[in-house]
Order: C-alpha cells, then sequence, then structure tokens
C-alpha cells in the first residue's frame, strides 16, 4: 500500500514537473510586470496580440520581455489640445519614442514640453495653404527655325505660334498656438511658354544684311478704308512703303522681303505688332493677291547708316 502511494506521488510529481515545462515552452512570453515600483503580478501569453491585450504593453517591449524575465513598466500621458493618449513602456524612454508608441506625428515647429516627469504636452501647428496662378508672357520676341531642303526656296511655314504660359504660386503658413510661425512659398510652372517655330525651305536672298527673322507678311493699299497715300512718317506711300513694329525695326530702316522685294520702313500700324509688317501695293486688287505670308525679312540698313 505504501508502495502504491509512493508511485502515485512520483507519478504525480513527474506529470506536474511536465505540464509546467509543456506551459512554459508553449509560453513565448512569461513576464513579472512592475509598474511604477510595485510588482502588478505575472503574464502568460503565446502570441505578441495575447500579450499586448493584457498588459497594454507596446510591441515594441515584447521582445525585451523573454521568458521569465522581470520587466519595468512606466505610465506616461501624452497630451494635445484635442485628446490624451496614456502609454506604457520602459522608464526613461525618450521623447521620440512615446510620439511614436502614441502614433503622434509632429512638426520641427511644433511645440513639445513636459509639464512633469510623467506628462508630455503636445501643441501641434497646421499649414495653411493658398495657390494663386500667374500668367507667363509668349516668347515673343524668340524665333526656332527647323531648315527643310525639300520645300521651295523662300517658302516657309509656321509650326507653333507663341504662347503664353502658366505658374503656380503657393503660399503656405504654418500656424501655431493662433500664430504664424513661418511662411514660404513654392513656385511651379504648370505650361511653359512657347516661342514662334518655324519650317523653312532654302533662303532666296544672299546678300549682305545686319538682322534676319521670319515675320508675317500682309498687305495693304490706299483703297482700303482709312488709308490714303501719306504714310506715318510724311513719306509719299508708294511701291516699297512698308509699316513695321518700330520696337523690332526702327524707321527709316532699309529691308528686304523675300517675295516682296526691297522696303522702306517708314509706316506704322496699330494692329502691326511684333513680327507682323505690312507692306504696300497700288492697288487693292494686288493687295488681296498676297494675302498673308511668313517669310524671311532681313535688315540691310538701320537709318543714318551708310552703305
Amino acid at each position: 500500500m505504501n508502495i502504491a502511494r509512493s508511485v502515485l506521488r512520483i507519478l504525480i510529481i513527474i506529470f506536474t514537473a511536465w505540464a509546467i515545462l509543456f506551459g512554459v515552452l508553449n509560453t513565448r512570453f512569461y513576464c513579472a510586470i512592475t509598474l511604477d515600483g510595485i510588482k502588478s503580478g505575472y503574464v502568460f501569453a503565446r502570441t505578441e496580440e495575447e500579450f499586448i491585450e493584457k498588459t497594454g504593453l507596446p510591441i515594441n517591449t515584447i521582445d525585451s520581455c523573454p521568458i521569465m524575465y522581470d520587466t519595468e513598466v512606466k505610465e506616461y500621458k501624452i497630451e494635445t489640445k484635442e485628446d490624451a493618449v496614456h502609454v506604457l513602456t520602459s522608464p526613461g524612454s525618450s521623447t521620440k519614442t512615446l510620439l511614436s508608441i502614441a502614433g503622434i506625428d509632429i512638426n520641427p515647429l511644433d511645440k513639445i514640453f513636459w509639464k512633469n516627469n510623467k506628462t508630455l504636452f503636445v501643441s501641434k501647428g497646421w499649414i495653411q495653404k493658398k495657390a494663386k496662378l500667374i500668367p507667363l508672357a509668349p516668347l515673343i520676341w524668340k524665333q526656332v527655325v527647323y531648315y527643310d531642303k525639300n520645300l521651295p526656296p523662300g517658302k516657309v511655314i509656321r509650326l507653333q505660334k507663341a504662347e503664353g504660359g502658366l505658374m503656380e504660386i503657393v503660399t503656405y503658413k504654418y500656424i501655431l498656438d493662433d500664430k504664424v510661425i513661418k511662411t514660404w512659398t513654392e513656385k511651379k510652372i504648370i505650361k511653359k511658354p512657347t516661342p514662334w517655330i518655324f519650317k523653312s525651305g532654302p533662303h532666296i536672298y544672299n546678300g549682305p544684311y545686319i538682322k534676319k527673322f521670319i515675320a508675317l507678311i500682309t498687305a495693304y493699299s490706299p483703297e482700303d478704308p482709312g488709308v490714303d497715300w501719306v504714310t506715318a512718317t510724311g513719306d509719299r506711300a508708294r511701291k516699297g512703303v512698308v509699316a513695321v513694329d518700330p520696337r523690332l525695326i526702327p524707321l527709316h530702316s532699309k529691308l528686304y522681303i523675300e517675295g516682296y522685294g526691297n522696303g522702306d520702313a517708314v509706316d506704322v500700324g496699330g494692329w502691326i505688332k511684333y513680327y507682323h509688317i505690312d507692306v504696300f501695293f497700288p492697288t487693292k486688287a494686288e493687295a488681296l493677291k498676297w494675302g498673308k505670308r511668313y517669310k524671311w525679312v532681313y535688315i540691310i540698313q538701320y537709318p543714318g547708316e551708310k552703305k
């Protein structure tokens, strides 16, 4: 009888030891938790989720709590204007760690300070954004020319008109506690301004010149309404008289226009701007026959200069 009891006791001891060992081996986390210097008991958990659920400890402390490890944690409070978050983590954790655990993203301009050794206060600012669009002037004085030897001599084709662009200017203000802490702007080109783009055949004129460019050449005659035989400079209108934009071609300059011939820049017109020249014909029929064409223009002589 005594032998049977002894055997039973041995079996119970063996089973109990096996059960404890099996439980420990199947328990990933077995921690003695000490909160603010007071031991609160032991925690058994097989998974990270179970450990977090039982302890409230952040996930980054789990791996520092292996089997049979006695760890100490401290409760911190992180306050914002809108809310407060309680965090359990190891004592002496950095401000950056606490904010990371609480899931609070901060800006370097935010205000952060400790109220006491347990409470961290965060005053977050916000960004005010104001955008406006600014038109950009077209590259009206710039021309890009591609030569095509398959085009007839003197032939010019406009591929693209000079067009304006668009720029976005965004002004940012960082506001904290109802005060503007920082202001900055960002500029972004939404659409680039473009120049004139042409395709040209071989040149006809091969004489000397000071400057050359492509212009839209239109025609007028004294038979048109509001036009007479006297130019803006007082010269008598005749074949070879042309109206120009003085910003491009000084009045009394000598020109050569492919397809038209020699020209004297002695007239102007309210609609004649930039690369636009109006050439004179004695009759309306001749002016209509000319129509409008893009042609190479050569400045041969500026006023006051000698050949």
